[in-house]
């Protein structure tokens, strides 16, 4: 049997490794260090953690992470037509109420009209799962918009 030669780096290089990638490498490998660092170097991380679309980097931030997001992060979300990353974000604001930075209502108007006025298909069904949204306002509001493609009967929306 062959002996496989191992080289060991010292933690400190291993960090300053992934401090050379970004962010969501750090948080798939694990690098706490890295990401602390990153938190500290970067005013922005959770809008380009959101913007590309690393919903396990947007999950590692709303657990560590001391200062929270405020609006511009969930308008990145439907910007992007990000369905999962939309659905997380206004579960912890709106369901949760894990948000100490803005008015609950004011967000959820705002969060409604933006996804209105996106118009995308995706984004207004996760509308309609959501128990606290008045369907018919949004339905309303999508006719008046000329979003409206669609039917709906007493049961809902059919696609």
């Amino acid at each position: 049997m062959d002996k496989v030669n191992t080289l060991y780096l010292p933690v400190e290089l291993i960090d300053y490794i992934f401090l050379l990638t970004d962010f969501n490498t750090c948080v798939i490998n694990k690098k706490e260090y890295c990401l602390e660092k990153y938190c500290k170097m970067y005013d922005n991380v959770w809008g380009w953690v959101i913007g590309n679309g690393y919903l396990e980097s947007v999950k590692w931030l709303h657990i560590n992470k001391k200062e929270k997001y405020n609006t511009w992060c969930m308008d990145i979300a439907v910007e992007n037509s990000d369905i999962e990353m939309v659905k997380f974000l206004y579960k912890i604001v709106f369901l949760e109420k894990d948000s100490k930075y803005f008015d609950i209502t004011y967000t959820k108007d705002y969060v409604i009209n933006m996804i209105i006025d996106n118009g995308n298909l995706e984004l207004i069904k996760l509308l309609y799962k959501f128990e606290d949204i008045d369907i018919d306002n949004i339905i309303q509001k999508l006719s008046e918009n000329g979003n409206l493609d669609w039917t709906t009967d007493k049961k809902g929306i059919i696609i």
